[in-house]
């Protein structure tokens, strides 16, 4: 139906940039990798660039180029849903044991490091083994908890956004720092693991095109900014003394997580309240065109089907059949057995058309015992096929708990199809509604169909 067509290209707009994150996860791991070698090479050749004591090192530490590499091919063959093959746990778990060693190897093995490398005469920095291991521990539970692994990946964000500070205003939070070639590196890594948790709830906000989406970057980026604009103004503009630990640093680190937590818990609210919302909407726009008793379509529904029907009929010259049907003494069934069982026979009816129609086709509950059937693309003899058929169902029906009747039920039918020469829908009803009035004069339970003017009511 349209209205079901509609609201499936609402839904793919709003969730269009987290199709588009799902696209970048391979480029980003890819661009990931390869900053990672440029950053070994840099080492290699002892490339220095002089940017204050912060950042002065160029070149990435081998073994986190090593983390990186590792890291970026995990990355690049990651299938979310798909069961992870025997590799991608050793690939991820000889990083962590790579990890572990630069924490716990005495350092005479470290040095071994020094002969190859320009960097490397000591371990890693403590920042960087963190940050490696978070996103080591995002990718191991990406698809078995996405809420442990979300956390690992917020964390890695975080580091990142630290670092990135450290080198802004020159000043150090821990006893190391990321290198830039590092830094450059693991931005598109972090980037990439993010991607494979787009359809995460917190992670969904970013990603989500309506006004809650553009509302929760658009704070986010803000709440990154102002700290961090402050920050440069404090120590590059003010140029503020270096403490053995930079106060100032911190405070507007923990700013930037308080004002994070606070947009992404107001968003994850605003979202609930919004889902709540289109869930009542399409609860009410049901109850709004579907009969209560029997569930199918009201007259209000159906109308704006045939509409919908018409207004194609008009720009492709796709025909559609008209079907009216009509309970035999009904109002004797309600008379003699009591309105219950009428209301059975009004839902029973409706279970037995329904294997006869297809999913573009509609049923609805037109006024009291008549129902209006809408068959998509039909012509006036497969409109009657389809008659004939839901007329012998018809007969053999039972009541909704298996049992039968106490009466025989029948129904009589008037097929008409939208005509070149109809000015509107009412044309095409009106002569379904002669032939219908044709079966009851000529005896019930039968189909009559009315193909055009010229020809008229013809029994099928």
């Amino acid at each position: 139906m349209n209205r079901t067509n509609s609201t499936h290209l609402r839904s793919r707009a709003r969730f269009a940039f987290v199709r588009q994150a799902h696209m970048l996860r391979i480029p980003l791991a890819a661009v990931s990798m390869a900053a990672g070698v440029s950053g070994l090479l840099l080492n290699l050749f002892n490339i220095r660039l002089s940017l204050g004591s912060v950042g002065a090192t160029l070149g990435t530490h081998p073994l986190t180029a090593l983390m990186i590499m590792l890291l970026s091919f995990d990355i690049l063959m990651f299938r979310l849903g798909r069961r992870r093959p025997l590799w991608r746990f050793l690939l991820l778990g000889s990083g962590g044991v790579i990890l572990g060693c630069n924490l716990f190897l005495p350092d005479q093995l470290h040095a071994l490091f020094s002969n190859w490398s320009a960097v490397a005469d000591s371990r890693m920095g403590t920042d960087t083994t963190l940050l490696l291991g978070a996103l080591v521990l995002s990718m191991l539970l990406a698809g078995k908890n996405n809420g442990l692994g979300g956390v690992f990946a917020a964390f890695a964000v975080f580091s990142l956004l630290f670092s990135f500070m450290e080198h802004s205003f020159n000043v150090y939070f821990l006893e190391t720092h990321l290198a830039l070639s590092t830094l450059v590196a693991l931005i598109p890594a972090c980037f990439a693991v993010l991607t494979i948790y787009a359809h995460h709830p917190v992670m969904r906000l970013f990603l989500i095109g309506d006004a809650i989406g553009a509302r929760t970057r658009f704070l986010f980026g803000a709440s990154c900014f102002l700290p961090w604009f402050g920050g440069l103004v404090i120590y590059r503009i003010a140029d503020a003394p270096v403490r053995v630990f930079p106060v100032e640093a911190a405070v507007l680190s923990l700013i930037i997580c308080a004002m994070t937590a606070i947009v992404l818990y107001s968003g994850r609210m605003q979202e609930k309240g919004d889902s709540q919302r289109r869930m009542l909407e399409r609860h009410m726009a049901h109850v709004a065109h579907h009969d209560a008793l029997t569930g199918v379509l009201n007259r209000e529904g159906t109308q704006s089907h045939l509409n919908f029907l018409w207004r194609r009929f008009v720009t492709e010259q796709r025909s559609a059949g008209v079907i009216l049907l009509d309970i035999d003494y009904f109002k004797k069934i309600n008379d003699s057995y009591g309105h219950d069982v009428g209301d059975k026979v009004l839902v029973s009816l409706c279970q037995q058309i329904r294997p006869f129609i297809r999913s573009d086709d509609a049923l609805g509950r037109w006024g009291g015992e008549e129902f209006l059937i809408l068959v998509d693309g039909a012509q006036i003899a497969g409109a009657t096929a389809v008659c004939q058929r839901i007329r012998e169902a018809i007969a053999e029906m039972h009541a909704p708990d298996g049992r039968p009747f106490p009466c025989g039920v029948t129904a009589s039918f008037g097929v008409s199809v939208l005509l070149e020469t109809d000015t509107g829908v009412a044309a095409a009803l009106k002569r379904a509604d002669l032939a219908l009035y044709r079966a009851k004069d000529g005896g019930r339970d039968q189909v009559q169909f009315y193909e055009n003017d010229d020809q008229g009511i013809v029994a099928a």
